[in-house]
């Protein structure tokens, strides 16, 4: 759809200008030439018209252009409406996004993705000629659907917990029942292969005080850094129209050793259940977020002077039981990974 604006001759009150042309025995015709549209276009410079299907996590290259050949556009301003970022990226160091800025949205061709389902109408308006113009297009933008992020959880308390190369500690979790166990499923939409997989951040505080009575932290300051990799554990695949089930758990514990007389834990967790699309310039997107958290205290027997290194059963419990996950396109971001962090 097209608008103008701006004082109309008697000749263009029905929008169209006219030429005069000669036929061969010299009469003047008036010949209709159509007034200039905009017309958004795609990545291959196709016409959109109709109704448009995106998935969420699909790069989006629009532009747009004048119908009539040879006339300049100014002022051009897209509206882009929803959730929307202009890059989103993962990897072991840094989890980065940007938005869409102020200019990006003043020029001819524009590239974003939308992270959250629904129907979404793109405008787009430019001044051609003299007159202002509009022009728009809507979206269907789909999401997985039947989403679910369940949680089955332990128990905090002191002793081995059973891993490899494991010892002495105080965990959440053993190898036989783990500290929290995660069930995450979604169903892809018609044209929605992917995979689905999950990111999970950490805010860590763990303390410890050594036998000569020093007070040492290890944690991230208040930050949300990355819990070691991305995604947290291997993706699982999903098909267009099907639904696909992602698993993994956690059991985290902090060594009990005895150099030390206390030790205290307290982490809280954010995982992030994920999809991707496939494509190569696709990203990932949240369906859901489910917080968890766990801690606890404990003190070595007889410290600092006692012999061995036996330890009381944690006092100051905290942990999360069964927590589900909450729908959200909350995209995680960090700049600094978990396992670089070192006592202070």
């Amino acid at each position: 759809m097209t608008y103008g604006q701006g004082k109309r001759s008697s000749q263009q009150k029905k929008g169209l200008d006219k030429k005069k042309a000669k036929k061969g025995s010299g009469e003047e015709l008036n010949v209709v030439v159509p007034p200039p549209s905009l017309e958004i276009t795609d990545a291959n410079d196709n016409v959109l018209i109709g109704v448009q299907t995106k998935i969420v996590g699909q790069k989006v290259k629009l532009g747009v252009r004048v119908s009539r050949a040879g006339l300049a556009m100014t002022n051009i301003q897209w509206t882009i409406p929803g959730e929307t970022v202009k890059t989103y990226t993962q990897s072991v160091a840094a989890g980065t996004k940007t938005v869409l800025a102020v200019g990006d949205k003043q020029q001819n061709n524009l590239t974003f993705y939308w992270i959250s389902g629904g129907l979404k109408v793109v405008q787009v308006s430019a001044t051609v000629g003299g007159r202002n113009l509009l022009t728009l297009v809507s979206f269907n933008v789909f999401a997985p659907a039947n989403v679910t992020c369940t949680s089955e959880t332990g128990d905090v308390a002191v002793g081995n917990p059973g891993f490899p190369d494991a010892d002495l500690e105080l965990h959440y979790g053993t190898n036989i029942t783990s500290g929290i166990e995660w069930t995450c499923k979604a169903k892809a939409r018609e044209g929605g292969s992917g995979q689905i997989a999950a990111t999970q951040l950490t805010n860590k505080n763990h303390t410890r005080t050594t036998n000569a009575g020093e007070n040492q932290t290890l944690g991230t300051e208040g930050d949300w850094q990355l819990d070691n990799t991305v995604p947290y554990d291997s993706a699982v695949p999903i098909l267009a129209g099907a639904s696909a089930t992602w698993t993994s758990d956690d059991s985290p514990g902090t060594p009990l050793t005895d150099g030390l007389s206390k030790k205290g834990a307290d982490q809280k967790f954010r995982l992030y259940f994920m999809y991707k699309p496939d494509g190569i310039d696709s990203i990932w997107v949240t369906l859901q977020r489910l917080d968890w958290n766990w801690g606890g205290k404990t003190t070595r027997v007889g410290a600092p002077e006692g012999a061995g290194n036996n330890w009381n059963q944690p006092t100051d419990v905290d942990d999360t039981p069964d927590p589900d996950g909450a729908d959200s396109t909350e995209l995680p971001t960090w700049t600094a990974n978990i396992k670089d962090a070192v006592w202070k």
